[in-house]
C-alpha cells in the first residue's frame, strides 16, 4: 500500500492528540516480532512519507498528533503485510507490555471494573472523544461501550478492540471484543461489544 501525498496530509490533519505510550506500543510490538531490522524498515517507510518517527525518543506521557499514530500503524501494516485481524492481535499484546497498565490492572477485582477502567485508559491516551459504557450485563457476561466524537482511522478501531481484549488477558479472563458499529462503515458512532467467560 503506497499512500499518496494527499492521503498522508489528510491523515495528519486529524484533530486529535495521542500519548507517546501509543507509539511505544508499536515499537515494542515490532521489536518482539521483527527485531531492530524490522523497526528500521518501519522508520524508512515513515521517512519516505516525510513523517519520520524516532520511536526511542518518544516520551510516554507527551502528546503527539494522532495522524502520526495512524501513519505508524500504516507503516507497520505496509512493512509486515499486516491484516486488520493482525492489527487487532497487536492491540491484544499492548496492555501486558505496559508497566503502567499492568500496575493499574492489579487493582481490578472483576471484569466489570476492568470495563469501567477502559474509560480512564481512553481519556489518558486520546485528547478527543468520549468512551462510554452503555451496559454491563454480568449475568450474561457481556457489555456494550461506545466511542463518540473521535473518528481517527479504521486501524485504530481494530487496535482498540484488541486492546480491550488485552486488558482482560492481564486479569486472567478470556475476553472477546468486536466493533459492532463504526463511523467508517456509516454508523453514527463506534460501538464495541465485549463478552467474557
Amino acid at each position: 500500500m503506497t499512500l499518496t501525498k494527499e492521503e498522508i496530509e489528510k491523515i495528519m490533519q486529524i484533530d486529535c492528540l495521542s500519548r507517546g505510550s501509543t507509539f511505544q506500543t508499536d515499537q515494542s510490538y515490532v521489536m518482539r516480532h521483527y527485531g531492530e531490522a524490522g523497526l528500521e524498515k518501519v522508520k524508512q517507510i515513515l521517512a519516505g512519507w516525510n513523517h519520520p518517527i524516532d520511536y526511542k525518543a518518544i516520551k510516554s506521557m507527551q502528546w503527539y498528533p494522532s495522524g502520526l499514530r495512524v501513519l505508524s500503524l500504516l507503516a507497520l501494516q505496509e512493512a509486515f503485510d499486516l491484516t486488520p485481524a493482525q492489527i487487532k492481535a497487536m492491540g491484544v499484546e499492548g496492555p501486558p507490555h505496559s508497566f503502567v497498565v499492568r500496575l493499574l490492572t492489579n487493582l481490578f477485582l472483576s471484569i466489570e471494573m476492568m470495563i469501567r477502567a477502559c474509560e480512564i485508559f481512553y481519556r489518558r491516551n486520546w485528547s478527543r472523544g468520549k468512551f462510554e459504557i452503555v451496559s454491563i450485563d454480568s449475568e450474561h457476561k457481556c457489555s456494550v461501550t461506545t466511542l463518540k466524537g473521535n473518528d481517527i482511522h479504521p486501524l485504530i478501531c481494530q487496535f482498540s478492540a484488541g486492546y480491550i481484549m488485552g486488558l482482560g488477558k492481564i486479569i486472567g479472563k478470556k475476553v472477546s471484543c468486536d466493533e459492532t458499529k463504526c463511523t467508517f462503515r456509516g454508523d453514527p458512532y463506534h460501538e464495541f461489544t465485549i463478552t467474557w467467560e
